[in-house]
Parts: structure tokens; C-alpha cells; sequence
């Protein structure tokens, strides 16, 4: 690139103010110098590259096991579409993206990165109260498919089951669309329609159904007593499952039943947390789960004590919709010998995310580790398999409950 022209000045500078102005002048390349340096590395970290064609951005990795990743491709393609593309966009929308992009290559269906917006949804979800239609999804051989349907929701109501697959939401197809972006079309404010189109094994074709959106507001922990059995349910596993479990168990141990039935039944799961407590109200020592991390080191989750229910008889209820932390519970529950496990084998996700929100307001939801059982036995893809084996339309413990009638029989006994 040619240099410019040198201007003479027109009036010669005294020699103090010239030394003065070289001393300017030096200070002023200092901070040149370091505001570019500052301006690359900033722009390194935030996907914002030059458009020179020298290799710049590139690492190297010193072991020879291991490939060299040329990050010289990303910028040019970055510049490509900043100098070439045809019509607007969003330079955010294009950073956000392509880290997306970077965690979907992993074909991991329980990772994701969330812009800001995604994870604001995914804290309401955590937070219990949030305007949707009533269901848990996940992703599942690369589709977006319902894991359940919470318990009085207009999705049950309508008769959505665990194992639906979801084809699009307001005519917009899912199929290649991240998890959390589908998750942020089914909600919305309170009072608002939304679309939803389903697919189930043994329909001949789709079906749409119209839904209101609601306050989504999950109780959950239930319980309530009936000729002399305890009925506990618990809908998943959040801040408040602790809490409200120490009163059932206190209201339990204070009326003294016969026996328990607990209801994991459509409990897509939660904090890992809440489930050792709720384990650790039935069994007295030993460990609730292993989690085995990418080095084949397991860590245990040991119970914490005041195992006030240990002696009562126990059965537990689960079915397609008991995934995650309910399957833990449900796996200790029986490796101990605490309760007999009735109705369908479970979801079968086993596997841990480490949630990590960034200063910008996105997060990561990255796999980090195998959940097993106290027997050390794996439960992701495969589910916690019952003792005996019953299906039921009807999961609300009523008289036409199958699996809850088959669990009163055998307490009653």
C-alpha cells in the first residue's frame, strides 16, 4: 500500500516544543499500538475478524495427535458475507449463530447455547411459572419430540402423550431448528393462541391443535391420603421440591399410613439436587447416583441422613414421561429395595448438563457426564425398567388408574 506524501510544515518549531511534540507523538503510537493489539484480541474473542488474507487467527495445537484448526476460514467467510451478502442482517444474530453452530456439531440432543432470549425462556421454565401450553420437550434421534405433558395442562387435556414428535409451530417447520428456539414459539404471553402440529406412531397422518397459552404455575409436590395409603406425586424437581417434600413426609409420618405411592409418572425430571433429597427421605446410607465423567471417574451423591420414611412400604409409579432426575430417584429407590416400580419403562435420559450463564445474558447447557445407578448401571437410552409392567390412559390415581389400582392392591395385601 503506498505511504503518503510527508507535509513540510510551513513555520520551523522551536527545538523545546519539538521535543515536546516528539514525546506526544511517541505516547500517541504507544496507545495506538496497544488499542490495536487490545482491538484484535477483542475482536478474536468476539468473532469479529479483519478482512486480511494473512492467516491470523489460527490455532495450533503443539500435540501431534491432534489436528491444527485454521480459524483463517471462519474470518473469510465472515467477510465474505459482510462485503458480498445481498440483503441486511445482524451482526449479533451472525455471532450468536455461529456458536450455536459450534455446539450442534457436537449431534448432542441435550447440548445447547442460548442467545439471550432462549435463556431467559429456559429460567422461567426453571422459575415454574412462565405462558406456554403445558408440555416438556426434548430432542430425540434429530427430532423435537414430548418428553410430557403436564399434569392439567391444556396439552393433556387435549390427550398429548410422551413420545409425540412436534412438526412445526405456527405452520413454522422444526425440523433442523435448535431445541430452544421451538421452546421459545410454543410460549408466550398469557391469553395468546399458538399452533402446534404433532405426529404420533400409529396415526396415519399429523395432527394441529390450537392452543391457549396459560400460566404455566407446576405444583411440584402433591399429596393427599385415601383408605389408609399415602398418595404422593411429584411433577418434577425444582427449588421448592425439598421443602415441600419435609412437610409430606412430616404429615406422613404423623398420620402413619400403610403404605406410600409415589408418583413419578410424566416427571421430565430437574434439579439433581431435589432428587437426592427426596431419596434421601427413604434411605439411610449409600449413594443415590454415580456420575462418570468423560475419564470413566465416578463421583458418588451420597443420601444426607433423616430417612424418616424408611419404613414404610413403598410403590412407585413411572411411565414414558419419568426422565432424568425422576429415573434416579426411581433407580435407587429400587436398587435399596424400598418400593416396588410399577407401569412402563422410563424415558431414559441419563446424562448430566453443566448450565453456565455468560455476562451478555446467553448460557451453555453443555453434557459433562453419565448418570448411573447405585449398581453402577447406566440409564441414558436405556430408562429404569419396572418390576411390573402396566399401561395407562389415565395417570391421576383415580378409579379407572390402572397402574395406581395395582399399586394399592399390593400395599393392601
Amino acid at each position: 500500500m503506498p505511504k503518503e506524501k510527508s507535509q513540510i510544515p510551513t513555520k520551523i518549531k522551536p527545538i523545546n516544543n519539538l521535543k515536546k511534540m516528539r514525546r506526544k507523538l511517541a505516547f500517541k503510537i504507544s496507545l495506538i499500538i496497544i488499542g490495536v493489539a487490545f482491538i484484535f484480541a477483542l475482536g478474536f474473542g468476539l468473532g469479529f475478524g479483519s478482512a486480511s488474507g494473512i492467516n491470523l487467527y489460527q490455532i495450533i495445537n503443539k500435540d501431534s495427535k491432534t489436528k491444527t484448526i485454521d480459524f483463517s476460514l471462519f474470518w473469510k467467510v465472515w467477510d465474505e458475507v459482510h462485503n458480498n451478502y445481498l440483503h441486511s442482517y445482524d451482526d449479533k444474530t451472525l455471532f450468536y449463530s455461529s456458536i450455536k453452530g459450534l455446539v450442534a456439531g457436537l449431534n448432542d440432543p441435550y447440548s445447547n447455547f442460548l442467545d439471550p432470549t432462549e435463556t431467559k425462556a429456559f429460567n422461567q421454565d426453571m422459575a415454574e411459572q412462565f405462558g406456554g401450553v403445558g408440555i416438556e420437550i426434548t430432542m430425540k434421534d434429530s427430532k423435537v419430540v414430548v418428553v410430557s405433558a403436564l399434569k392439567g395442562s391444556p396439552a393433556e387435556s387435549t390427550g398429548i402423550k410422551s413420545g409425540d414428535q412436534i412438526l412445526s409451530v405456527d405452520s413454522k417447520t422444526t425440523q433442523g431448528i435448535p431445541l430452544m428456539t421451538v421452546l421459545t414459539w410454543i410460549r408466550g404471553d398469557v391469553g395468546t393462541k399458538v399452533k402446534v402440529e404433532f405426529m404420533r406412531d400409529g396415526w396415519s397422518k399429523s395432527q394441529t391443535f390450537e392452543f391457549t397459552r396459560y400460566k404455566v404455575s407446576v405444583d411440584s409436590v402433591k399429596w393427599s391420603f385415601d383408605n389408609n395409603l399415602a398418595y404422593v406425586q411429584i411433577n418434577q424437581f425444582s427449588d421448592n421440591t425439598t421443602t415441600l417434600m419435609q412437610k409430606a413426609a412430616s404429615d406422613i409420618v404423623q398420620k402413619n399410613p400403610k403404605g406410600i405411592i409415589l408418583d413419578l409418572r410424566g416427571n421430565p425430571g430437574g434439579l439433581l439436587t431435589s432428587a437426592v433429597d427426596v431419596a434421601s427421605l427413604f434411605i439411610e446410607k449409600g449413594a443415590v447416583l454415580y456420575q462418570r465423567d468423560r475419564n470413566n471417574n465416578d463421583q458418588a451423591y451420597n443420601v444426607s441422613g433423616n430417612a424418616k420414611l424408611k419404613n414404610f412400604p413403598m410403590v412407585i409409579l413411572i411411565d414414558k414421561g419419568s426422565a432424568s432426575a425422576s429415573e434416579i430417584l426411581a433407580g435407587a429407590l429400587s436398587y435399596y429395595h424400598k418400593g416396588t416400580l410399577i407401569g412402563e419403562t422410563s424415558f431414559g435420559k441419563g446424562v448430566m448438563q453443566d448450565y453456565q450463564t455468560f455476562p451478555d445474558g446467553s448460557s451453555l447447557d453443555l453434557t459433562v457426564a453419565f448418570w448411573l445407578t447405585p449398581g453402577k448401571v447406566g440409564i441414558d437410552k436405556k430408562g429404569i425398567t419396572p418390576d411390573i409392567t402396566i399401561k395407562s390412559d389415565k395417570t391421576d390415581c383415580s378409579s379407572v388408574d390402572m397402574v395406581c389400582n395395582k399399586a394399592k392392591t399390593l400395599l393392601v395385601q
